[in-house]
């Protein structure tokens, strides 16, 4: 008999979850708006050499999908808000680079500096 009801219960606790999880899925409508032109600017200032690097892109439909592009032919550079050193980056590979000679040294405060290619 507890074989029997162990067996039972075992299916009925096997169900029950197999139908919670099949009524727990209800269609929902994105509630986002999707935006083209949206620029996106990812810049780190590293302590390690050859660690610092900025990215820039910008959202676009691409066959009924929004997707990022890199934006290329973009003047970069940080500068150094105390000393007023620029350094300034150079494009590889859809990235930005900084010299690899540079690394900041905490403490410091940089601020990017940046014109894309249209001003």
């Amino acid at each position: 008999m507890n074989k029997l009801y162990y067996s039972l219960s075992k299916r009925f606790t096997y169900n029950i979850l197999v139908l919670s999880f099949l009524g727990c899925i209800v269609p929902e409508e994105s509630k986002f708006e999707y935006k083209e032109g949206i620029l996106y600017i990812d810049a780190f200032a590293s302590t390690d050499v050859n660690g610092s690097f900025v990215t820039v892109s910008e959202s676009v439909f691409n066959f009924d999908r929004l997707i990022n592009e890199p934006i290329t032919g973009a003047n970069v550079a940080f500068r150094n808000t105390e000393t007023d050193e620029n350094v300034v980056f150079v494009e590889q590979d859809g990235q930005y680079l900084a010299p690899q000679d540079f690394v900041v040294v905490p403490g410091e405060s940089w601020e990017l500096l940046m014109t894309l290619q249209d001003g």
